[in-house]
């Protein structure tokens, strides 16, 4: 714990004060708190969080039965290792805060039996239409996967009211200056507390 002395008193008073502050108050900044994109905010202001997640949660928790084309009786999930709840879990996330939800599929050897689905990060994959065909590619780094087609790539997106194509308006955009407002309270009260309550 950190102290800090505040005089007490007139001119004349030696009484002095020590006022204890916690030392968990500057874990509470640790630089890398922001609220500049959708992304930032996500993970810097704790109601949009809860917002997001509880969303999200509930999606993924909704029951689902998966039917062969003209079969009456319910099978299992059929794709072995990807559950389908955190699939849903992370597409919706990806809609809320940038609009956009992106799903690679694999293939078995013959490329007619689907073997698989990887969520992709919506922040890495770029969504252009080219020749009547939408085209779809991850950057990762300095790396670059793809180029991927709608046969390869199940992509979702929000509405828009700006474009047809591409990521959609996501909710948390629409909800940034409130979680910016949020933000600035809680950093101002953090700070507040971290110069001694004064």
């Amino acid at each position: 714990m950190k102290f800090k002395t505040q005089a007490m008193g007139g001119k004349t008073s030696n009484l002095k004060a020590i006022v204890g502050i916690p030392g968990w108050v500057d874990e509470l900044d640790s630089g890398t708190r922001s609220a500049k994109d959708p992304i930032q905010a996500f993970g810097s202001v704790p109601l949009l969080y809860r917002a997001v997640t509880l969303r999200a949660q509930a999606l993924s928790s909704v029951p689902f039965l998966v039917y062969k084309r003209g079969s009456s009786e319910p099978l299992d999930w059929p794709i072995v290792g990807n559950p389908l709840s955190p699939l849903l879990y992370n597409m919706e996330l990806g809609l809320m805060l940038s609009g956009a939800a992106y799903v690679l599929k694999s293939w078995d050897n013959s490329g007619r039996v689907l073997s698989g689905l990887q969520w992709l990060n919506p922040t890495t994959v770029k969504w252009d239409y080219k020749h009547g065909e939408d085209i779809f590619t991850q950057s990762i780094g300095a790396q670059t996967f793809g180029p991927w087609t709608s046969r390869e790539i199940v992509a979702m997106r929000e509405p828009s009211m700006q474009s047809d194509k591409g990521a959609g308006l996501a909710p948390a955009q629409v909800a940034l200056v409130s979680a910016q407002l949020r933000f600035n309270m809680d950093d101002f009260a953090n700070n507040f507390f971290k110069h001694g309550a004064q």
